[in-house]
């Protein structure tokens, strides 16, 4: 029982699913504090198809 709950006893870090999770909800609060539309795609490299990443574009009206 020494170890338990010891200061860097946790060597999982954040999950794949934690992550998402976080930075979705993150997205959400920009979108909502700046009144913004946002777009999700995929975009493939030219030169390697297989490779996909998600782009995230965030639309606002910036108040003058």
């Amino acid at each position: 029982m020494d170890d338990f709950n010891a200061p860097g006893s946790n060597k999982i870090g954040l999950t794949p699913v934690f992550k998402d999770f976080v930075v979705n909800l993150q997205i959400d609060n920009v979108v909502k504090i700046l009144d913004a539309k946002i777009d999700r795609c995929r975009v493939y490299n030219s030169d390697n198809r297989d490779e996909v990443y998600h782009k995230i574009t965030i639309t606002y009206k910036d108040p003058e």
